[in-house]
């Protein structure tokens, strides 16, 4: 059987409030091939003095300026000698046991170069919302819903080094390029979407999801754009609505829902 090594990169700047949960999620994973990399993009709060409480489980770290997170996600794993990549940023959080079933996985599929599960949300009024997602098709991710969550998402170092790490020309969407350009051409043996809750991503008023709203929406439309092959932007509207019908339709079929809005999900105190 293959040996599987996981490298796991936490990009952060600033995030003293949050990063601890975010290194002990991954530290506690209980895997015996895990390399944790901290990329710290120059941070003057806490979060140098956390980073150093637990630096004897840490592989390697710096905290230097950069060129953004994506920089900071390439630098890091360019210092990996894992094969299954995945990066956790420092708000954010796995799981017990999340890594177990991924690794278990990747044994069973010896095909497997990409594997995503569902995700938590933590919302700033204490609620967790449960965000189960489909299987991935390609046209509905380029046209109107990702169906990956990043933190829940792991891949190939091959796959990663095939398609040039992640562009960082993007500030907050580079993720979603990455997803489709390495995800575009994988047959069903290569990608697997698992129903297990293996992260948690949070939502607090400092995070980006909150701060960068009309950034996100600029690059996620400049990203579609360029993958796109239709220009007509009338004809553009009219597919992105047929994909999203597509898109509740494989919900209703695969997960017995239809998110028609964010409260339709689950929600857990």
């Amino acid at each position: 059987m293959k040996d599987y090594k996981f490298t796991i990169v936490t990009p952060t700047l600033n995030q003293g409030e949050t990063i601890e949960r975010t290194i002990v999620s991954v530290l506690s994973q209980g895997v015996k091939n895990l390399e944790y990399i901290i990329i710290d993009g120059g941070s003057n709060d806490k979060t140098l003095d956390i980073i150093k409480k637990y630096e004897k489980h840490i592989h390697y770290w710096h905290s230097k300026k950069d060129n953004g997170m994506y920089d900071a996600i390439n630098t890091g794993f360019s210092r990996g000698t894992g094969n299954i990549f995945s990066y956790l940023n420092s708000d954010d959080y796995y799981f017990p046991g999340s890594l177990s079933t991924v690794l278990s996985k990747f044994q069973n599929y010896p095909s497997l170069k990409f594997l995503y599960g569902d995700y938590m949300v933590d919302l700033p009024n204490g609620n967790q919302l449960a965000k189960p997602k489909i299987s991935w098709d390609y046209q509905i991710a380029l046209n109107a819903y990702l169906m990956i969550p990043q933190p829940s998402s792991f891949w190939s170092r091959e796959l990663f080094e095939e398609n040039g790490g992640f562009n960082t020309q993007y500030e907050d969407c580079g993720d979603y390029d990455f997803f489709l350009k390495a995800c575009k051409k994988l047959n069903g043996e290569e990608i697997l979407h698992i129903y297990n809750y293996l992260s948690c991503f949070t939502i607090h008023p400092q995070s980006k999801t909150v701060t960068r709203q009309s950034k996100f929406k600029y690059e996620m439309k400049k990203i579609r754009k360029n993958n796109s092959m239709i220009f007509n932007p009338i004809i553009r509207r009219f597919i992105k609505y047929f994909y999203l019908f597509k898109t509740l339709y494989k919900y209703k079929r695969e997960r017995g829902l239809i998110p028609l809005k964010y409260s339709d999900y689950a929600s857990y105190k």
